[in-house]
């Protein structure tokens, strides 16, 4: 395996309240993988006696571009405004080839010369774009809340769904910092902080699409070639949609001697990614996606 893992970034402050960052990322991956059982080498009731040999490579890259830029204002001596907007890019591209030799001359080490021989490729290629805006308020510098919208589209999406948009929005308290607060006492510092999001799951790369894959053989000693199924698709494939709820609180205490940090969290995802069983009868692929499943977890940390 040769990996490459590339980054460059940017940073420009035009002004003094105004930050931008640029940031490309491309790490890329070139694996050869070779397994190989020698003519005449291995048990004689093993079927790879007469000579084995795969060879199989590929190359594998990611690749990404992030672009953010934030402003702060101060509103008034109590109230901090931050706003943020960005867009990130990412590809994920792979492409390989498989191929096999069997029956080897006695001392070969290569798939050429082999009695038979068998050769396939794959090529698979994913992107998706989102883009997002934030807003937080800060305010006597203690209580910040924060909103937000990201808009995403992938690739893997069926034909007939389109972006979709994710919100969030979170509270923090610093009640440590309010006047009526006594540090004098059990507690040091306390904040609670309360937030609320979605977030998505893209299906797998071809899952929503319908298409045919080839096949061969000889007849007669004529090579006959056709297509058959490769997968129905699923016209109407959308991510999984996760909403979560968490509440909880960070305290120190014993004069900051020991930390605390408690959260509970609530979550619900609908329209789980499900692969369902096609009738064999219809004569096409084994397998179509369906959103179908709702999953539900909850629990605490501490």
């Amino acid at each position: 395996t040769e990996r490459f893992l590339g980054g460059l970034t940017g940073n420009w402050r035009p002004a003094s309240w105004l930050s931008t960052r640029a940031t490309l990322g491309y790490d890329v991956t070139n694996r050869q993988d070779l397994q190989f059982w020698p003519t005449g080498q291995v048990a004689d009731y093993l079927e790879n006696r007469a000579g084995l040999k795969y060879d199989n490579r590929f190359q594998i890259s990611q690749t990404s571009v992030d672009l953010a830029a934030s402003g702060r204002f101060k509103l008034s001596d109590a109230l901090g405004s931050k706003t943020s907007v960005g867009t990130q890019f990412y590809r994920d591209f792979a492409s390989g080839t498989f191929t096999t030799g069997r029956g080897l001359p006695a001392g070969s080490e290569t798939i050429t010369g082999a009695g038979s021989t068998e050769a396939r490729d794959t090529t698979i290629e994913s992107r998706s774009l989102g883009m997002y805006v934030e807003q937080e308020f800060a305010i006597k510098e203690r209580l910040y809340v924060t909103g937000a919208l990201r808009f995403d589209d992938n690739s893997a999406f069926g034909e007939n769904f389109d972006a979709t948009v994710y919100p969030k929005a979170s509270v923090s308290w610093l009640v440590s910092e309010e006047p009526f607060f006594s540090r004098e006492g059990f507690l040091s510092t306390l904040r609670l902080r309360a937030a609320f999001g979605v977030s998505g799951q893209q299906p797998g790369t071809t899952d929503a699409l319908r298409y045919f894959s080839p096949v061969s053989g000889k007849r007669g000693g004529v090579a006959n070639t056709g297509i058959t199924f490769g997968s129905l698709g699923n016209r109407d494939l959308k991510p999984e949609r996760s909403r979560e709820l968490e509440l909880g609180f960070d305290a120190s205490i014993v004069q900051d001697r020991v930390s605390l940090e408690f959260t509970y969290y609530n979550k619900k995802t609908r329209d789980a990614l499900i692969q369902r069983t096609v009738a064999g009868s219809s004569g096409t692929s084994e397998f179509q996606f369906f959103n179908l499943g709702e999953v539900s977890n909850t629990g605490a940390e501490l």
